[in-house]
């Protein structure tokens, strides 16, 4: 979940998702509210509608739809694979934005993360 009353200088999310048997975009504008849906549960690994979700201070907007405002807090729901052809789930979100409020230079904060399942046949 990303807050963005604590991460202000985020801009940007850029989702990309390989090979997972379930992939999810959720969003709320109260930390109490119930989640409602920005992409269905999908498994075909990639959402043609939104592929990027700009984060302003005021909310979250999607590219799609960039006037309009669509919560304050964002959830990302990947479930990977363990039985299947594809040995490796791919997942990665990078968040554009700055390091400090001190510094005008943009940095790109990457996290990726390989889910390795082993198929054991005996």
């Amino acid at each position: 979940m990303i807050d963005l009353e604590d991460q202000h200088r985020i801009t940007k999310v850029r989702l990309q998702n390989r090979h997972s048997l379930e992939f999810q975009i959720m969003f709320r504008d109260q930390g109490d509210a119930p989640w409602l849906e920005l992409i269905p549960p999908t498994n075909s690994g990639r959402h043609k509608a939104v592929i990027e979700v700009v984060l302003r201070k005021t909310g979250v907007y999607s590219r799609k739809l960039q006037t309009e405002l669509i919560g304050r807090y964002l959830l990302v729901r990947l479930l990977g694979r363990s039985n299947c052809s594809y040995h490796t789930s791919i997942y990665w979100i990078e968040v554009h934005g700055m390091r400090t409020p001190g510094f005008c230079e943009k940095s790109i904060d990457r996290t990726r993360i390989e889910d390795e399942h082993s198929n054991d046949l005996s």
